[in-house]
């Protein structure tokens, strides 16, 4: 079990269901504040659904990635920020990056976005700066490749240790959809059937 997906998650439990779902110290637990909790205290604690050594034993992963607005213009560029979702909590430092791939016909074929906010959390979110002119076209499409995330000399461990996280990851990992509050998916987020993308306009 050294790098395992949300396959390794319970199995009764839905796609969507399954991103609401961490390792924690006690085993497979559903987030704190989500739907299926029935309360949407944030606070509160985790409901273990499976039950093991949990995480204390096995180093964390990259779990998916998603874009966080659905919308990029080319005439009127924004910054660009992914949210990278692990399997437990992570205690970051320096500057690590995510790499975007740019498989349009904009003169930039990746954007680098930097380790914005989230040490401690599950979420951790990267951003980029702006994109100059002619960075993005209209219609390109900007997805996540494999093995996306860089160190760039800071560090991602798991919290409250010295274990380094795993950060390795396939391409396409992920889904686009909606967070409600806490970093939760919304159970009734669409799925991307390639991954996690973003198609930008004019």
């Amino acid at each position: 079990m050294s790098d395992p997906s949300s396959a390794h998650k319970p199995m009764w439990l839905t796609t969507a269901e399954k991103r609401n779902v961490e390792m924690g110290p006690g085993g497979w637990v559903r987030k704190a504040g989500t739907a299926m909790t029935g309360s949407d205290d944030t606070s509160g604690d985790p409901e273990v659904l499976v039950a093991f050594r949990g995480s204390g034993g096995i180093t964390g992963w990259i779990s998916s990635f998603r874009f966080t607005a659905s919308t990029q213009s080319a005439a009127t560029p924004a910054a660009i920020s992914v949210d990278a979702y692990f399997s437990e909590n992570v205690d970051v430092t320096g500057s690590p990056t995510v790499t975007i791939t740019n498989t349009g016909t904009g003169s930039a074929a990746t954007v680098v976005c930097t380790y914005a906010s989230g040490t401690g959390t599950d979420v951790i979110r990267f951003t980029s700066s702006v994109p100059g002119a002619g960075d993005l076209d209209e219609d390109d499409i900007l997805n996540i490749g494999a093995n996306a995330t860089a160190l760039a000399g800071g560090t991602i461990k798991d919290a409250g240790t010295s274990t380094v996280t795993t950060i390795t990851n396939i391409a396409n990992q992920g889904a686009q959809g909606g967070v409600v509050t806490g970093g939760n998916y919304a159970t009734t987020a669409a799925a991307e059937t390639d991954g996690p993308r973003l198609i930008v306009a004019a």
